[in-house]
């Protein structure tokens, strides 16, 4: 939805800071800037209903991705699938977004399954 949306300097600086963060945090800091990143994500596509979607999503999964130990592979590889989506969104290329996110999640549940299997 974010990638149909045309963001203004400010948006798109605020999507590149949650990035930077992100890619920059401290493995205490990771959970808190990871969902702050995937939150911003909702918020700017200005539905309060996806915003609040996503917050509930991410309550909802909290403890088991808590449970999740921070591997530097797990991080690296969550980072290039970040990449992607916000090139996705800056370029304005939904089909690629959707792709990207997908990927994402897919990735995130099979660690949780592989985690707490």
């Amino acid at each position: 939805m974010l990638a149909s949306t045309p963001l203004d300097e400010t948006q798109r600086a605020l999507l590149l800071g949650r990035l930077a963060e992100l890619n920059t945090a401290r493995p205490d800091e990771y959970r808190r800037l990871d969902t702050a990143f995937h939150l911003s994500i909702a918020e700017l596509t200005g539905s309060s209903l996806l915003a609040a979607t996503c917050a509930d999503a991410r309550l909802r999964v909290t403890d088991l991705l808590n449970a999740i130990p921070m591997l530097q592979v797990n991080i690296e590889h969550a980072a290039i699938q970040h990449e992607a989506i916000v090139a996705a969104i800056l370029a304005g290329d939904p089909d690629g977004a959707r792709r990207a996110v997908a990927e994402h999640l897919e990735g995130t549940a099979a660690l949780l399954r592989a985690f707490l299997a």
